[in-house]
């Protein structure tokens, strides 16, 4: 199950306004938006019966009156029937997902020696160039301390200013940590006292999830940002993770979603790892 199925995110979400309704195949989040209505989204939901669960979905989204809702299904062993059923239930596709449509998988199961293989020779050069410039590398789990979630904050609105990209509050890292505490690891690496790059990890069902990776310029002049994702991963492996998932790479599918996302896109591949497509994306849009 993914962990935007879990109940750590559900009480997230609620922090932001979102309510939790139990639906076939996972949660249903949805909140009231004046003039709009309830909106709703239902990320990778298991849909493995889906002729009898879509109807089933329909019947939760009319009882909450949900006039629109977007659906990202999980992987189905039935990706067929799932397309009948929702088009016959008034689903429609769209080129407007709320979660990455594609991703980066990274086998966990393999030994670090294989992991290394499987390492581009730039970021293996770049590994390399940060340890020999002494970056110092440092891991904080839950209660991870204020001082250090800052330092990663201040990097992580550099990178959304420099990306263009959507920047969280600072209150919503700290819910997170604090919501999946013992789940939830910093990775932070400092050249001189000065922090370069990070990553905010989530753990969910052994499965790591690079969930927020940050830099500044530090990290482009020492290779620091590869040194970051690196440890990251081995951490996960010494965790008991058997996936890596780095949380969405540019999909052409959607590539007004996916705007500016070439870059750190390549930076991920650098690492190795399988590309895992997600079934498309739907709408349902309801008059009450």
């Amino acid at each position: 199950m993914h962990y935007k199925q879990s109940k750590e995110w559900s009480q997230y979400l609620a922090t932001l306004g979102w309510k939790t309704k139990p639906a076939t195949g996972g949660n249903l989040y949805y909140r009231s938006l004046p003039l709009l209505g309830n909106l709703g989204k239902a990320p990778r939901l298991i849909l493995e019966k889906p002729a009898s669960q879509i109807p089933q979905l329909v019947d939760d989204l009319k009882k909450e009156k949900i006039r629109l809702v977007t659906l990202e299904p999980e992987f189905s062993n039935q990706p067929k029937l799932l397309h009948h059923a929702l088009q016959n239930n008034g689903f429609k596709p769209t080129n407007h997902p709320l979660t990455p449509p594609l991703t980066l998988i990274t086998n966990l199961n393999n030994d670090e020696n294989e992991l290394k293989k499987n390492l581009h020779t730039l970021a293996q050069r770049q590994i390399k160039k940060a340890r020999q410039k002494n970056i110092l590398v440092s891991t904080y789990r839950w209660p991870i301390p204020a001082e250090q979630l800052n330092d990663f904050y201040q990097l992580a609105c550099q990178t959304a200013d420099r990306q263009h990209c959507f920047r969280e509050s600072f209150d919503q890292l700290i819910n997170k940590a604090n919501l999946f505490k013992d789940k939830c690891f910093l990775v932070m690496t400092s050249c001189h006292d000065q922090p370069a790059a990070g990553v905010f990890l989530l753990i969910h069902d052994q499965i790591a999830y690079y969930h927020h990776a940050a830099s500044g310029l530090l990290a482009h002049q020492t290779g620091a940002a590869y040194l970051a994702a690196w440890e990251t991963i081995n951490l996960s492996k010494k965790l008991g993770c058997q996936k890596f998932d780095f949380e969405g790479i540019y999909d052409p599918r959607y590539p007004k979603y996916c705007t500016g996302w070439q870059g750190f896109s390549e930076f991920k591949k650098k690492f190795g790892g399988e590309e895992l497509e997600y079934p498309k994306v739907w709408r349902r849009l309801s008059m009450f």
